[in-house]
């Protein structure tokens, strides 16, 4: 006798023992409704010892009979291998994730109770045309060596607050994000610039803080240290070696521009 199929009726054994599960839930979970759950439970002589009312037993003209079940599933079979067959031919270069997508239930039907059938009408996997231009490597490396150690020139001298020299940067910059972090080594000249330019931590706080000391001496004001620290945001490295001197000799120079801007004023 013919039923939804061997894995289909495990699957409703175990669903069937949690009985945190209303029939519609494990309907949902199965593709069918209720009522149809109840059948097989029955045909099946599953236990009805469930507190829930939803859960009665089915009069004998509501049970499933062999009959019944072998055409109501063949039925089920036939519209579903329709329907995907016919989605198939719809579309020549249609993808399984596309079918799965627009057959969603069908294909969880099949999957459960015609494996075999759908392993054997499944779209062919699409080969990807692998391309035949071949990459000139050395003139590419020595180009984007050069656009690196320009935009990193243009990142160190651009106006307004200073940006940090890194691989992101100066790829976003050139467009080359993903060249600079997949093909890095087939470009031996542009990787040595890189390492050249890019700047540690240490490095962009320092220039940070002579940035802070240029503002506060276009302003005339000599700040304390700590604001000068504040202002740089470099609190965090402010005892690190080269951060801790380019602070104190920002400040002297700070110190000794105004009061020499001070003392040209008053001699004017």
């Amino acid at each position: 006798m013919i039923s939804f199929g061997l894995v289909w009726e495990v699957k409703l054994k175990q669903l069937w023992k949690d009985s945190s599960l209303s029939l519609s839930e494990m309907g949902r979970k199965l593709n069918v409704d209720p009522l149809t759950i109840r059948r097989h439970a029955a045909r099946l002589e599953l236990s009805f010892s469930r507190s829930d009312k939803e859960f009665k037993l089915l009069n004998c003209s509501s049970q499933l009979k062999g009959k019944d079940i072998s055409a109501a599933w063949e039925k089920k079979r036939r519209r579903c291998r329709s329907q995907w067959l016919s989605a198939m031919e719809q579309g020549q270069k249609i993808t399984l994730k596309a079918l799965r997508r627009k057959l969603p239930q069908e294909y969880a039907w099949l999957l459960l109770n015609d494996s075999e059938w759908l392993e054997g009408h499944k779209p062919r996997p699409q080969q990807r045309k692998l391309s035949t231009i071949s990459v000139d490597w050395k003139k590419r490396d020595a180009e984007y060596a050069v656009a690196v150690k320009a935009t990193a020139s243009h990142l160190m001298e651009a106006h307004g607050r200073p940006v940090q020299v890194t691989k992101t940067a100066i790829g976003r910059a050139i467009g080359a994000i993903t060249l600079l972090q997949q093909k890095l080594h087939k470009m031996p000249l542009t990787a040595q610039v890189l390492a050249r330019v890019v700047e540690t931590r240490e490095q962009y706080a320092v220039r940070r803080a002579w940035w802070a000391a240029d503002l506060y001496f276009r302003e005339g004001v000599l700040p304390r240290e700590w604001q000068l620290v504040m202002r740089a945001n470099v609190y965090s490295l402010r005892e690190v070696s080269a951060v801790k001197c380019a602070i104190e000799d920002a400040m002297r120079m700070l110190e000794l521009k105004l009061s020499q801007s001070q003392a040209g004023k008053v001699a004017s």
